[in-house]
Order: structure tokens, then sequence, then C-alpha cells
């Protein structure tokens, strides 16, 4: 996976996710790693409200699948996508974790079990376009708040991500997805992505993949041939408020052109993100829930 985002824009958010953390969407420099781009190795420490998403196998063992992000201690937000179908007893996330080996031993490194999985009720699967592709799930356990993880904020006004075409930040997507070889990324990975016109994308995207691209959806293109893939669904797309500091989730990964020639995804196509700012009032709901 490879994939960082930069976009232009004019204007600053405002609402903040503080009704739930006044903390939320800060990166503690103290235990911050040097940022390397293109692609590049990242950790916890860098992204603290990553998570890793792991289902059991016939072999009794937990494999990764997708990623996440931590909207309170017992809540976190993917792609339905992602759980369509799954178990919540079949389900494991962690937090603070830099290395997709779910075995491994990692300073900050936090487990949960999973009680509910909720997939919105407008979502479908393929046969109904992964239309309203995002999901809660809500954990057993808490996590603890610290250097390793944190919240991130989300914008409680209904907003619509492509409206906001006059200002300038710099977005991110983080995750442990297919790399440009074709295997699981070992480690957490950062890249860069534009964000891309409704037009722009249904013009590129091949036919089938056109039917995707909705108003519940955006676009983000990989720069210097970086791409979003299998595995770094269900991470998140964020812009970091310039005059907070703080980092605000804005999309879900949803969906990724396939290079017909192998396994891993096209880096001439678009990615297919799910627009979080349509869904505050449904996720709202969930978060006040999980807080009580």
């Amino acid at each position: 996976m490879r994939i960082l985002v930069t976009f232009l824009c004019f204007s600053v958010l405002h609402a903040s996710y503080s009704e739930t953390f006044q903390e939320c969407g800060l990166i503690k420099e103290s235990v911050m790693s040097p940022l390397i781009m293109h692609a590049s190795p990242t950790t916890s420490a860098n992204w603290p409200w990553y998570t890793a998403i792991y289902l059991h196998t016939k072999k009794d063992t937990w494999e990764f699948s997708c990623g996440g992000s931590i909207l309170s201690e017992r809540l976190v937000i993917t792609a339905a996508h992602c759980l369509w179908t799954v178990p919540a007893t079949e389900i494991k996330v962690t937090a603070g974790s830099s290395f997709s080996d779910f075995d491994r031993e990692e300073p900050g490194k936090q487990i949960a079990d999973v009680s509910e999985v909720i997939i919105h009720d407008l979502y479908f699967d393929a046969l109904g376009n992964f239309g309203s592709d995002i999901a809660l799930i809500k954990l057993k356990t808490p996590f603890v708040v610290g250097d390793f993880v944190q919240v991130i904020c989300l914008d409680l006004n209904l907003r619509n991500i492509m409206d906001l075409d006059n200002f300038t930040m710099e977005g991110k997507v983080i995750g442990m997805g297919i790399t440009e070889s074709g295997s699981t990324s070992l480690n957490l990975q950062e890249a860069r992505v534009e964000l891309v016109s409704t037009k722009g994308c249904i013009d590129n995207q091949m036919s089938e993949f056109k039917k995707y691209v909705t108003v519940a959806t955006f676009c983000g293109k990989g720069i210097n041939g970086s791409v979003i893939c299998n595995g770094d669904s269900g991470g998140g797309f964020a812009i970091k408020d310039p005059v907070t500091g703080k980092w605000m989730l804005e999309g879900v990964v949803s969906i990724s052109p396939k290079d017909p020639r192998n396994i891993t995804c096209d880096p001439k196509y678009y990615t297919i993100f799910t627009k979080v700012g349509l869904f505050v009032s449904w996720i709202k709901r969930y978060v006040n829930d999980s807080n009580e």
C-alpha cells in the first residue's frame, strides 16, 4: 500500500470531535517517528488512531484483513465490505500496532474483542454497488488512550468534502495492504494521493467501476505511482486543520480497481472513498451509545 494525500483548499474547518475527546486528532511529538513519504514505513506513533482488523481463520490463527480508525475508546469505523456477514466473535481489532503480524509483540499494542458489528442499513454488497460502504465496530473492552492510541476527530456537521474546494490542507491515508510486489505489507505504510473531481473520476474509471462513483463517495489518485490496494480498505482519509493542528476524518477507503495482470491494484485508476461527512448523524448515535 502506498498513499499520502495532498490537495488544495483555502478555508478552515471548525467543528471538531471535542464532544468525545478534547485531544482528538493530535500526534504527540515526543513519541512521533520521522515521516518517510512515498509508500515507506511509518509507525503507529505517527498515526495513533489507526486500527488493524483481523479475522479468525480455519487454522485457528488471526489474519490481517482491513484497517479502521478510532472514534472513541469503544468504537472503530471501517468499510462495511470488510465485515459483511462476519460474526463479531470472528473479529479482533488492534491499536497501537505498526506491524500486520497479529502475534508480534509491540510496545503500546492493544488487542480488543468485538461485541457488535454495525453495518449501515443502506449498505449492499457487490450486487448493490457497495452503496453506503461504512460500518462501526463496538469493542468489548475499551482501548486505553495514550501515546500510541488516540481518537481521530470527526466534524459533527453534515458536510460533503467535495464542497470544500477553496482551502489548502494536507490529507493522509495509512494502511497495511497489498504492496507493489503483490504481498501484504508487513508494516504500516503511508503514501500520497490527490483529491479528484467526480467528473474526472468517472471519466478515468474502467466501465465496470463507474457505477461505484455516487453521491456518497469521492475519489483520490495516488501520486508518483502510489496506489491504495487490498487490505487498505476501511482505513481513514484524514485532513489536518491548519488552525488547530488536529486531524479530521473525511473518508473511508472503499474500492480500488485491480490490475488484470496480477493481484495488485492499478495505479492508473482512482480509489473510491466513502464520504464520512454524509453519515455523521448515524455515527453520532452510536458514539453516544458507546460512551454510556
